[in-house]
Parts: C-alpha cells; sequence; structure tokens
C-alpha cells in the first residue's frame, strides 16, 4: 500500500500542474512539448497546404490533451484510493 500511495502522488501532482498549464495557455505548452519531441522544425505545419492541420485543427489537440490528462488524473486516483484503502484494511487487521 505504501508503494501505491507514493507512486501515484508525485505524478498527480505534476500531472495536476501540467492541466492547470495547458488550460491558461495551451499553445505555449503545446509548442514546448514539440521542441522537447523534435529537433527540427517539421512539426510546424501551414494551416492553408498541410492536410493534417485542416483535418485535425487546434481545438483537436486541446480537446484530446484535456482527454488523456484526465484520463490519466482518474487513474492515479484510483490507485492512491486502492492504496489507501489497502494501508485501512491493515489497520484493522492488527
Amino acid at each position: 500500500y505504501k508503494l501505491l500511495i507514493s507512486a501515484s502522488i508525485l505524478p498527480l501532482i505534476i500531472m495536476s500542474i501540467f492541466g492547470i498549464a495547458i488550460s491558461i495557455d495551451f499553445n505555449k505548452y503545446f509548442t514546448i512539448f514539440h521542441e522537447i519531441l523534435f529537433t527540427n522544425d517539421l512539426w510546424l505545419l501551414n494551416p492553408k497546404t498541410d492536410i493534417l492541420i485542416q483535418m485535425l485543427p487546434l481545438d483537436f489537440f486541446y480537446s484530446i490533451s484535456i482527454r488523456i490528462l484526465t484520463y490519466f488524473i482518474l487513474q492515479l486516483i484510483i490507485i492512491f484510493l486502492l492504496g489507501f484503502i489497502l494501508r485501512e484494511k491493515e489497520k484493522s487487521i492488527n
């Protein structure tokens, strides 16, 4: 139970901060994300000529990012609660 609790707290805090940050300024953190992952500028697309950006506008990336982040945070909360329940169960046994 200690491992479940401790392994979920730090990622939960980090993902919550990240969620707040992208809610405040998605474009800034979207750019930082791509600058970290790509060593070139090929990820910069032209909305007038590139089909990918025409099919998947920025709103799509914002909504999918929020959805992924929400699911990940919910999973971390479940792991934390599982650790908490196991800790309480162990306390009641002793």
